[in-house]
């Protein structure tokens, strides 16, 4: 029985530093995300350009069920007209406003891995202290983006959701 528990212990032992290693690793993908998500706000300054190219890097990042839901939501949007454009998408929630200055972004931005395996972004845009919480799911040892958690808010599904109840 020593002999057996002493394998198991070995066994154990010897694959710990590769699960320690993967969860590092996908620690590591998730911020490099965020900051790769983040980059257009801080080096470009015209902000459809900026948009568009986070956009671009987010919408490849998302689970299938955020970007369903997302697509979803804009055919929604699409069938009311603009009420609901203005009144729901009517900003940029990466950067929780329609302009910024990416100045202060690239200075005062900050993400940290949470416990949760979420990753909080902390940066000032226009002297506005802005706090989000990326909500990420992993399989396969890939993480995409599963909802955005807002600060006042909370969850970006359902906050988009209850607006286009709202207007309809």
């Amino acid at each position: 029985m020593k002999k057996f528990l002493g394998i198991i212990g070995l066994a154990v032992s010897a694959f710990m530093p590769i699960m320690v290693s993967a969860n590092q690793s996908l620690s590591t993908e998730k911020i490099d995300l965020i900051m790769r998500i983040y980059e257009p706000y801080q080096y470009q300054y015209d902000a459809d350009d900026s948009y568009n190219n986070a956009m671009n890097i987010f919408n490849d990042n998302l689970t299938p069920s955020f970007k369903n839901f997302l697509k979803q939501s804009a055919n929604i949007a699409d069938e009311i007209g603009d009420d609901a454009w203005i009144g729901c998408f009517n900003y940029d929630f990466i950067i929780q406003g329609q302009d910024y200055d990416a100045r202060e972004i690239r200075q005062t931005l900050t993400p940290q891995l949470l416990k949760n395996g979420n990753v909080k972004v902390d940066f000032t845009n226009f002297s506005e202290d802005v706090t989000l919480q990326y909500v990420f799911q992993c399989e396969n040892n890939r993480c995409l983006i599963d909802d955005i958690l807002e600060e006042e808010t909370g969850s970006y599904r359902q906050t988009l959701s209850q607006c286009l109840q709202e207007i309809q």
